[in-house]
């Protein structure tokens, strides 16, 4: 079965990519855009049977864990991208909990699925605290990003034109950061290539997770231009792309197992 970003990686690689057995958009019930061949920024193929999504609230929990990874080196420009910043906030007598609504909780990284936390840290008062701060700028812009997945794929009141206008800010700055670290320099010179994609890697967020930003954009804008090209009904735009269940598991392992047994009887 695989992990879930296994899964994850599989449903993308069909949504951008064709198998040799199965032609996809030869399907006489596949949709069929007239008017983005002169988009050099949209990956997806006219023709597309299926659209995927990644569910946006694993998608922001994601995002959130990867600002608290131990391995994670997140870096900008000249700016450090750090959870640090944040619990130097919380540290900081200068504010209360009113001021920023944090707790030390909230930092937690053994609370993977923290989704109100996500929603802490992307608040517009832990925003406005870093924008006025020293070298926090860059976690600034993360948590920025986090704040338009929020609002592009969970907030259900985000007006459609709000939600596309998040959703591609969100592609072109994570493209814009991917470019600026495939020509930085490396510092080691004797170092192989493979080492060297590998310490990019850690300064960026994780495959995954930009693939999922980028399938969102792409899949969202494809529905808006279906809709005008009356392909499909506008109120195909009202569905929530939030997951409908809690990202907390509900059962473990060996309880997966037990009721799998069950019903092979």
């Amino acid at each position: 079965m695989g992990t879930p970003s296994t899964y994850e990686l599989c449903v993308l690689q069909v949504a951008f990519l064709s198998l040799p057995h199965f032609k996809f958009i030869e399907h006489q019930e596949a949709f069929n855009l007239n008017n983005t061949a002169q988009w050099p920024w949209f990956y997806l193929r006219k023709k597309q049977l299926f659209l995927f999504f990644q569910d946006a609230t694993h998608l922001v929990t994601k995002w959130r864990n990867r600002l608290l990874s131990s391995t994670a080196q997140l870096i900008v420009g000249q700016q450090s991208i750090t959870i640090q910043h944040v619990a130097d906030i919380i540290e900081n007598s200068n504010y209360t909990k009113l001021d920023h609504g944090l707790n030390r909780s909230d930092l937690n990284p053994k609370d993977r699925q923290n989704y109100n936390s996500c929603v802490k840290l992307a608040s517009d008062n832990v925003l406005s605290i870093l924008l006025d701060g020293t070298d926090t700028y860059g976690t600034y812009v993360y948590l920025r990003l986090l704040q338009m997945i929020i609002l592009a794929y969970v907030e259900k009141r985000t007006r459609i034109e709000e939600c596309l206008q998040s959703a591609w800010c969100i592609v072109f700055v994570c493209r814009m950061w991917w470019a600026w670290l495939q020509n930085k320099q490396s510092k080691s010179t004797t170092a192989s290539t493979i080492t060297k994609t590998n310490a990019k890697s850690k300064c960026f967020i994780t495959k995954t997770a930009y693939l999922s930003v980028e399938l969102n954009a792409h899949t969202l804008l494809y529905m808006v231009l279906l809709v005008k090209q009356k392909q499909l009904p506008r109120e195909a735009l009202n569905v929530s792309l939030s997951g409908t269940y809690s990202t907390m598991a509900n059962f473990t392992a060996v309880d997966f197992l037990r009721r799998s047994q069950k019903i092979s009887y």
